[in-house]
């Protein structure tokens, strides 16, 4: 009876160490550097550093941080204070991509994953804006702090982008 349960036990031990040893494994396939083309990596980095991660902050502050502090939507202050608030995002955002970037991918060219990713960001951000603004009533005052905001958020995206990859 002894042997059968020490039988039973290091079957146990031996299917529970399976268990972690292949989690880890699965795991560790995730998070190993893998080689990828240039504009998959520059298109990852400008969607999460661009766009996602920059919502996400933009939707908190909107539904949550505005109302706390009472900012009025409609002043022209409020219009500095979310430029302020989308350019903080971005730098987060960028912030993020860079250190999962330096995490998961082999990058060979840093200045093209930069210079890449800004021009995809370009296109995402002012081809729409452009566009509003065409079949729109032209430049109106709110297009105008928007026309602001996006050519700021590219510059600093360039920036920023341009300094943290590199590391």
């Amino acid at each position: 009876m002894a042997d059968s349960l020490a039988t039973l036990d290091s079957r146990a031990k031996s299917g529970i160490v399976f268990c972690i040893d292949r989690c880890y494994s699965m795991y560790n396939s995730f998070m190993i550097e893998k080689a990828h083309s240039d504009a998959y990596i520059a298109g990852t980095h400008a969607i999460t550093a661009g766009l996602a991660i920059p919502i996400m902050i933009d939707i908190a502050y909107a539904f949550v941080l505005a109302p706390l502090i009472g900012i009025d939507k409609t002043s022209i202050t409020s219009n500095f204070v979310d430029i302020i608030v989308n350019l903080m995002a971005l730098w987060i955002g960028v912030k993020y991509s860079v250190s999962n970037i330096h995490k998961t991918c082999i990058v060979n060219n840093w200045r093209r994953i930069a210079n890449l990713s800004t021009l995809y960001l370009f296109l995402l951000l002012l081809i729409p804006l452009a566009a509003s603004s065409y079949v729109g009533a032209g430049m109106l005052k709110g297009s105008l702090f928007d026309w602001l905001s996006a050519t700021a958020a590219i510059v600093v995206f360039y920036y920023t982008s341009s300094k943290e990859l590199p590391l």
